[in-house]
């Protein structure tokens, strides 16, 4: 298994442990990510969202996933099960979530992440 699979399943279980500190190294501070509602956050807004007591997760699968790399620029594309509430409400579904990566001083960060209903 490639680093790149390895970091999104890693992601996943991040998102399930609200691991707050893990994501803010691997998101860019110019993170840009749209959620599968189209509201569209920052690298600050999603961690706030990540950590806020109102939202969590009951299970978050990552599964399918495809790595596209050049050099140290990566597209990467799976599928997220993912069962929680959000908001106080709760919700289930599958997503696709298309992240783009690109690779500095040997650290791979997400620059762009989207997230629609699959």
């Amino acid at each position: 298994m490639d680093e790149l699979t390895i970091l999104n399943e890693d992601i996943a279980k991040a998102e399930y442990n609200r691991d707050e500190g893990f994501l803010d190294k691997v998101l860019s501070d110019s993170l840009v990510f749209k959620r599968a509602d189209d509201s569209v956050v920052d690298k600050k807004q999603y961690l706030a969202g990540l950590t806020n007591p109102e939202n969590k997760y009951d299970y978050v699968i990552p599964q399918e996933i495809k790595v596209t790399q050049n050099g140290d620029i990566a597209f990467v594309s799976l599928l997220v099960y993912a069962k929680g509430t959000r908001g106080g409400k709760e919700f289930i579904g599958t997503f696709r979530n298309q992240r783009v990566f690109m690779k500095k001083d040997g650290d791979w960060r997400c620059h762009i992440w989207v997230n629609s209903r699959a």
